[in-house]
């Protein structure tokens, strides 16, 4: 029975064991102890490129948090700088002008100068922004 079944297979899908019996000669034929070195030496230079990417990949993500980080904490100083500017000058803000304040400073956290004066335009106070 499972000869006959065998015979059908290899009747129907004859180029499967012949692909696979030349493949086989081919690489008894064709290999050497150099190429083997070789294909063992590109995949430790590969191991390394890729360890070495790895590690620029987090740099820059590192880099690119603590830019963010630090956009984000100008964001917050300018908008304590303009509620103290309303507190020393008896005014108030309302919820509106703070809604406003609080858009500029995330629409603009990445560019202090255009918040600065966005903030200058709503409020009327000119904030003082430091790196």
């Amino acid at each position: 029975m499972f000869l006959k079944k065998l015979l059908s297979f290899l009747k129907n899908y004859w180029y499967v064991p012949v692909g696979l019996l030349i493949a086989v000669l081919a690489l008894l034929f064709t290999r050497d102890k150099k190429s083997i070195v070789d294909w063992a030496d590109t995949l430790k230079r590969t191991r390394e490129q890729h360890a070495e990417d790895v590690k620029i990949i987090s740099e820059s993500h590192e880099r690119q948090q603590a830019a963010n980080d630090r956009a984000v904490k100008r964001a917050l100083e300018v908008q304590k700088q303009v509620i103290e500017e309303y507190v020393k000058n008896e005014r108030e803000l309302d919820a509106k002008q703070r809604k406003r304040i609080e858009e500029i400073t995330k629409k603009l956290k990445n560019d202090p100068r255009a918040m600065a004066d966005e903030i200058e335009k709503t409020t009327g106070y000119r904030v003082l922004i430091v790196d």
